[in-house]
């Protein structure tokens, strides 16, 4: 049975930029479990959507992701296999 480790937004931008706040070894070892099925990544509600929301930035801001990429990383997030932890709000 996979481990489950909680990730936010924040690990899954390390997977596409090597500049993100995170350790880009601890984010590509994570990705790199989920891969191998060793992990099963749980995250918030709002995941997809502040992963979409920073890529965007990134691009906006620092033109480093053309509108292909911003594509291929959605379909990315997509297929990962992911346990929604709801916010009891």
């Amino acid at each position: 049975m996979p481990d489950e480790v909680a990730i936010d937004a924040s690990v899954a931008i390390g997977w596409f930029t090597p500049t993100s706040d995170v350790d880009a070894k601890y984010c590509a070892s994570i990705l790199e479990g989920i891969i191998y099925g060793e992990i099963r990544p749980i995250v918030p509600d709002f995941f997809q959507i502040d992963v979409h929301a920073l890529l965007k930035a990134h691009r906006r801001d620092k033109a480093r992701f053309s509108a292909a990429e911003l594509r291929a990383a959605a379909k990315m997030l997509d297929d990962v296999s992911c346990t929604y932890a709801t916010m009891g709000l």
